[in-house]
């Protein structure tokens, strides 16, 4: 509904010249600076973006860039060329002019590296790929022919006559199978689905135009030509249908290197990227739009663009030149104005009906309703015979009538019903009811019973039952009612020129001690039983008892408020004369053109589809914010597994698609999620961590829409004091799959105060100098090339799987430990078959793996047989009474021999045998004790000693047992 009806004309003077607004308009991010990108593919599924660079390969998760490591035993990848993903594969397809790459995107492996011999053409300079449906890749080189790729490479023999005289710059496929090659030289080749023979276009407008350099498909099987001379539109028949260039068009620049077709459900987009900047052709195509890396209000890093690519969160990505690496525009914003059809920009209502048509009320010089449907054609109202002249008149207010069709509220004609068809209009007013109160209806609210309509002279109530429609009430008569509502009591609210008023269904009361001579703009009814009053002084907040006011000192743009609404997720949005805001988790947040609106003047505001916020503007059309990804996401910064301090700091980050880095905001909690922090902008904060055991610290992201991450990043960590010592258990592995789980045992002073501890896996590509069959698992603790007291080593046990040994055939009594240190050096380790696990013990903090392999020469060949025998914990509790309930016993075997470990009480009378001449390999090799005896029973309080026997030396070491 539009409040302000009586602007003079003096006032709408004052808002100047009617501008339209931007069609496109959104924030600008920039990426990967000092970086060449000349391509971009985006991962729907796995929602990853991949950017193809002069000096490689880029992957982007959304929160982190990593450069893809070289490819082994293959030429450097650089000057990267063409870039296809074959997602069903998880296969990333990488062309150069040094021939073709495979990387595995699950698996983060390198597939393979293909030269001209492999692919079976005259060239390995890849230039153009294209994957199918199903995963057939195309593949082209400049001057060695194409070819295609299923289960192997099938160069095609036909086509590559001809094809070897062109550069291959670009492929695409339409929807019959058909293959269209545009070429440097040679302009179009089109490859029929069926054929084996090359259709030649030759079409072109001037003979600059055969320099073909991208190619995109619209939804009506068009081809749209990127060349060095402008851009070519060829129909389904692949006759020329269109040419634009910069003497005929808006196009920015005739050198096209970019294409990219973006669909919505009002129509399609296309986008050019070229040597001076973006140009953009509407939905309609007969309005054209500029990037450049001059303009104030574009975001180009670069105006020489060689990809184009859209998300799934309204975010287009550009690839640049220059050494500008990616731009990318959020365009969650758009704007619907006469250029794209509607039949006014003075817009004062939207709605949304039950078929997801959007509906627009506009002034009288625009003549009424205009509907959107969902195949992007307006249908004009204005034209149907209401028996009181056309529907030329100001629409005051619009009101789905559940899946019947629309109410239509205007200043001339009373109340229009129109049929969900759009073929039947129903006319209410004087004319139909002697006692209506007048034609002048200004609101509109239907409840379970009745359609309460507000006009300038009073209110009324209808009753519906099916098509008939009966006066049944007039009330509060000579009342210019402005505004309607209805609460949880159901309530009527009414608001009016003078102040508020309520029926309660029996009587009527004003609400005089806030109200009273404010002038009601808008109510709405949220979900926790609060009334929102909208005033020409600020919005009010009203639970039944408690009143707050907001205005522009709380965060509203301008005090005079033309509407508020309620979302599905209770979110409260209110328009003003000077901007939009929201308001969730009790704060706003502000919206104006600078953020994308096509006009500051908001005059009504409607929800749908999902997550779409629709702006009715005062001479901007109508503005769409689509408010995609709403969660934003968090993630953890520099996670550890292990503290030793008290206090601890905590760092992170969010991202959210909407809103700028510097605007997201954050809470924390530590071990209590129903204790969450205050706000707050820091990305990093330090806590005190008091207690020894574990801890889970959880962060979250609060994004400028005021909305929350629902799952909060999250890590588990152990506190351990360091002269207490502690064990550390990484992946849980006494609750969880046993594989890949580490355990540690910390002595007491092992390691010093202020130490945090990681355990990351370690990716081996598998072409390295590897000592063995490496059997997956790796892991690095940092900080690496911490010492640890020899006397007090840490013990490490790696669990793997059993699956492990039976797939790939792998020798448990050959499994060891390795650390690396410039190559892969044997540390040992003893397995235990029955677990599937490997214990030992380290020194150092350092990158371990667990190999399937032979010992090294110098290992077999050494003298010392035992040596370094160490047991830790000193003191345990087989009882669980507050200390460790097991000990390791290590020691070092200086070459592969059979060893007995055996443990004697204080009398010297035999406990236990733990290990009786068992074949043991050379290395750091480890046997757990757990404090009882061969019947499982537990020893008794005392001193014991552990006897390490192997080729006729022995070493001991006492431990105490106490059993309190």
């Amino acid at each position: 509904m539009h409040a302000f009806r009586n602007l003079s004309l003096v006032g709408a003077a004052l808002l100047g010249v009617v501008t339209t607004g931007s069609a496109w308009a959104g924030n600008w991010s920039h990426f990967l600076p000092q970086e060449e990108v000349r391509r971009v593919v985006y991962d729907r599924a796995a929602q990853l973006y991949w950017f193809g660079s002069s000096n490689g390969v880029w992957r982007y998760d959304g929160q982190t860039f990593v450069l893809l490591p070289q490819p082994p035993n293959a030429p450097p990848l650089e000057n990267l060329s063409a870039l296809a993903l074959d997602a069903e594969h998880a296969d990333l397809w990488i062309g150069t002019p040094d021939g073709l790459y495979l990387y595995l995107t699950k698996s983060m492996q390198w597939g393979g590296y293909f030269d001209k011999t492999a692919l079976g053409l005259a060239s390995h300079n890849v230039t153009a790929l294209f994957v199918e449906r199903g995963g057939r890749l195309w593949y082209a080189t400049g001057y060695g022919g194409v070819g295609i790729k299923d289960s192997s490479f099938i160069p095609l023999q036909s086509p590559n006559r001809i094809l070897r005289q062109s550069y291959v710059e670009c492929l695409a496929q339409d929807s019959s199978g058909n293959t269209y090659l545009g070429t440097r030289d040679n302009g179009l080749y089109i490859l029929p689905s069926a054929a084996d023979t090359l259709h030649h276009f030759t079409d072109f407008p001037n003979p600059a135009f055969m320099c073909v350099q991208a190619i995109a498909i619209d939804q009506r099987e068009r081809k749209w030509l990127g060349t060095a001379a402008g851009v070519l539109v060829l129909d389904a028949a692949n006759t020329r249908a269109a040419y634009y260039t910069t003497s005929n068009s808006d196009l920015i620049d005739n050198n096209v290197y970019a294409v990219w077709i973006e669909s919505s459900t009002t129509g399609e987009v296309k986008w050019f990227g070229t040597n001076a900047g973006v140009s953009v052709l509407g939905e309609k195509e007969r309005r054209w739009q500029k990037f450049t890396n001059q303009s104030t209000k574009s975001g180009l890093a670069s105006d020489k663009v060689r990809d184009i690519t859209g998300d799934d969160d309204g975010n287009i990505w550009f690839g640049t030149l220059d050494n500008r690496g990616v731009s990318r525009l959020n365009n969650n914003w758009s704007a619907l104005t006469e250029d794209e059809g509607l039949p006014g920009n003075f817009t004062f209502n939207v709605e949304i009906d039950a078929l997801d048509r959007l509906w627009v009320g506009t002034d009288s010089d625009a003549r009424g309703v205009a509907v959107l449907d969902t195949n992007g054609s307006w249908r004009d109202l204005s034209n149907t015979d209401l028996g009181c002249g056309m529907l030329d008149v100001q629409v005051t207010d619009l009101l789905r009538e559940g899946e019947r069709g629309m109410w239509v509220a205007t200043t001339v004609c009373g109340l229009v019903r129109v049929s969900k068809d759009l073929s039947t209009l129903q006319n209410f007013n004087t004319g139909s009811f002697p006692k209506f109160p007048s034609d002048e209806v200004w609101a509109l609210l239907q409840t379970p019973d009745a359609l309460w309509v507000g006009t300038a002279a009073g209110l009324a109530r209808l009753l519906l039952q099916d098509d008939e429609v009966k006066l049944d009430t007039v009330a509060l008569p000579n009342t210019e009612v402005t505004a309607l509502a209805q609460d949880h009591r159901r309530h009527l609210w009414v608001g009016t020129d003078s102040g508020l008023v309520i029926f309660d269904g029996s009587n009527w009361r004003k609400l005089p001690e806030f109200t009273e001579a404010l002038r009601i703009t808008s109510l709405a009814y949220d979900r926790n039983t609060s009334m929102w009053i909208g005033t020409e002084q600020g919005l009010l907040r009203y639970d039944g008892t408690h009143l707050r006011r907001f205005t522009t000192s709380e965060g509203l743009p301008d005090n005079r408020v033309s509407v508020v609404k309620v979302a599905t997720d209770g979110t409260v949005w209110c328009g003003t004369v000077n901007g939009a805001a929201a308001y969730s988790n009790n704060a706003w947040t502000a919206y104006t053109t600078d953020d994308g609106l096509s006009d500051d003047y908001i005059n009504d505001i409607a929800f749908g589809p999902p997550e779409v916020v629709w702006f009715a503007t005062y001479g901007g059309g109508v503005s769409r914010y689509r408010r995609s990804g709403l969660a934003p996401n968090t993630f953890v910064i520099e996670p550890f597994d292990l503290v030793t301090e008290s206090n601890v700091t905590f760092r992170y980050s969010g991202y959210d698609f909407n809103t700028p880095f510097t605007d997201l905001r954050y809470q924390v909690a530590l071990d209590d999620t129903l204790r969450w922090s205050s706000y707050s902008t820091e990305r990093s904060v330090t806590l005190a961590v008091t207690e020894d055991g574990p801890h889970t610290f959880y962060v979250r992201t609060i994004d400028k829409d005021n909305n929350i991450d629902p799952t909060p990043a999250q890590f588990r960590f152990q506190k351990i004091s360091p002269k207490r010592g502690g064990v550390l258990a990484i992946g849980d592995a006494a609750t969880m799959e046993k594989f890949g789980a580490l355990w540690l045992y910390l002595p007491p002073n092992a390691i010093k105060p202020g130490i945090s501890l990681h355990a990351a896996p370690f990716i081996i590509t598998g072409e390295e100098d590897l000592p063995g069959a490496f059997t997956g698992l790796a892991y690095t603790l940092a900080p690496t090339g911490i010492a640890i007291d020899p006397r007090k080593p840490i013990t490490l046990k790696i669990f793997y799987r059993q699956t492990l040994v039976d797939d790939s055939s792998i020798d448990e009594s050959k499994l060891a430990l390795y650390r690396y240190q410039s190559g892969w050096q044997h540390h040992g380790g003893m397995v235990d078959q029955k677990e599937k696990s490997l214990t030992t013990t380290i020194t150092q903090l350092d990158t371990f793996a667990l190999f399937e392999a032979s010992l090294p020469t110098s290992l077999v060949a050494s003298s010392a047989a035992l040596s370094e025998i160490a047991a830790q914990p000193r003191v345990l509790s087989p009882n669980g009474s507050g200390l460790f309930e097991s000990t390791t016993i290590s020691f070092t075997l200086g070459q592969p021999t059979e060893v007995t470990v055996k443990v004697y009480n204080r009398a010297g009378r035999l406990v236990r045998v733990l290990a009786e001449n068992r074949f043991m390999n050379a290395g750091r090799n480890a046997v757990e004790w757990n404090g009882c005896n061969e019947n499982e029973k537990r020893c008794d309080t005392g001193l014991h000693f552990i006897i390490v026997a192997a080729r006729g030396h022995m070493l001991s070491k006492p431990v105490m047992v106490v059993n309190k």
